[in-house]
């Protein structure tokens, strides 16, 4: 069954039949956006880099790290996801990034605080809980500022952050990681404090800065609506996706299996050439950094920019499709690279796997953009992150980390555990996206009727 349109095709709201933003300002707000998404993943990653001072500091293992790195991430994003997804459906967005941002950033700031392991554990749980708020909010806000055939290349752009940020954190975390290294400094005002706890420090408090740019966006007038831009009950969402299930399972599925790649990949590269090759954390952070920030924006750019390129064609499943090829083509590369002799070598594989694997991350969110309505972006967007991000920063660090530690009981075969858990998890993903595309043509017809001319450009 169709969701309804309005009863008058030619009214949907005055947001949609309102003038265009101008593009120019338009692409502020996307940079602006996308440099938020830096921040959050910088803040997200740290972690990655100082696994060995934390562990010896703390005095906790290779799983626990992973509950670090992953579950005390996504428990509190899961559980603020949904509500703060209705409020950006409802509320102002702008203003729902900036406290977003303000909050995770004083949580990084504190984890330099933490004693223990559980209070760092909560200094986590907190910068997901921030967290939450800019993805649901930044793809509802792009969304109102440009027409769907240029919204995959839009996200694409703001989903660099996630390649910039990655990047960022690998070279700022090898940096900082020469402190942690180094032991105990001595801080003003705080007094002797481990290296770990400055580098969270020196990393989180910047962000209040980029909660204050944030400011400069104007909120945009909400298009695309099939209600006038009022607020629908959760019991309409829930109808919505429960019409639209098999592409709901599919992509849930497809998407959830790519990010698990990514987190394993983002958690245990670093420490996979710091303990198998010998690398300093240094090197690995300058190293691993260069080719994140280049083939990641390089992956995330390109397939936005084809996804966009496929729908102006009028290939109405453009957004999965592309994410299904490029996906199972990082396949071979994903699982020689952590297993060959050198490093060298693995570093090479490693460009083309993380290219290619980087490619879903703006296209998945585009999906869902593409297909639901403005007034329940937020929600969907909300529960989307939800299950997939949460799904897979959850379970690529915690099953690499159990591999090692309870498969193979051997540190030094995290290199393995790595190729083993890619080489299951990403066939999966691209078999999985594969049968998404049927429904997502669709539901992608079935949108159309919904929208206003100028959304249909």
């Amino acid at each position: 069954m169709d969701t309804p349109g309005p009863a008058n095709p030619s009214s949907h709201t005055d947001a949609t039949t309102a003038s265009a933003p101008r593009t120019g300002y338009a692409w502020y707000v996307v940079i602006i956006l996308m440099l938020a998404a830096v921040v959050s993943l910088v803040d997200r990653l740290l972690v990655g880099l100082l696994v060995d001072p934390i562990r010896r500091d703390l005095q906790i293992s290779d799983f626990q790290i992973s509950l670090l790195q992953g579950l005390a991430f996504s428990l509190f994003f899961c559980l603020a996801g949904l509500p703060i997804g209705r409020l950006v459906d409802r509320s102002h967005r702008r203003n729902i990034v900036a406290i977003g941002i303000s909050f995770w950033s004083l949580m990084t700031a504190a984890a330099g605080l933490a004693q223990t392991y559980w209070q760092l554990f909560l200094t986590r749980a907190g910068v997901g809980v921030g967290e939450a708020a800019l993805g649901p909010a930044a793809y509802s806000i792009i969304s109102d500022y440009f027409p769907k055939s240029r919204l995959p290349l839009a996200l694409g752009v703001f989903a660099l952050g996630t390649a910039l940020g990655s990047g960022v954190a690998f070279v700022i975390g090898g940096a900082v990681g020469g402190i942690a290294a180094r032991g105990d400094v001595a801080v003003p005002v705080l007094g002797v404090v481990h290296g770990w706890q400055l580098a969270f420090i020196l990393v989180g408090l910047p962000g209040l800065l980029m909660a204050a740019l944030t400011l400069t966006i104007r909120e945009p007038a909400r298009r695309n609506t099939i209600a006038g831009g009022s607020a629908v009950p959760i019991s309409a969402v829930v109808d919505f996706l429960r019409e639209r299930r098999r592409l709901a399972l599919c992509f849930v599925v497809g998407i959830s299996m790519a990010f698990t790649v990514s987190y394993a990949l983002l958690a245990w590269v670093a420490t996979f050439f710091i303990r198998v090759h010998g690398m300093a954390v240094g090197q690995v952070g300058t190293l691993l950094g260069a080719i994140i920030l280049s083939m990641s924006t390089l992956g995330i750019f390109g397939g936005g920019w084809l996804a966009s390129l496929f729908l102006r064609r009028g290939q109405r499943d453009a957004t999965l499709r592309t994410a299904m090829w490029t996906m199972a083509a990082a396949i071979p590369f994903l699982i020689a690279a952590p297993l060959l002799s050198t490093p060298e070598l693995s570093m090479l594989a490693y460009a083309p796997a993380i290219l290619l694997s980087s490619v879903f991350i703006s296209l998945g969110t585009s999906t869902i953009q593409l297909v639901t309505p403005n007034e329940m972006r937020g929600q969907v967007s909300a529960l989307g992150l939800m299950l997939t991000t949460v799904v897979g920063s959850v379970l690529g660090p915690s099953l690499v980390a159990a591999c090692t530690d309870y498969l193979f009981a051997d540190e030094k075969m995290v290199g393995v555990s790595l190729a083993l858990v890619c080489g299951i998890v990403a066939p999966i993903s691209a078999a999985t996206l594969a049968c998404s595309l049927k429904p997502l043509r669709t539901a992608a017809e079935q949108a159309e009727r919904w929208a206003a001319p100028d959304e249909r450009a």
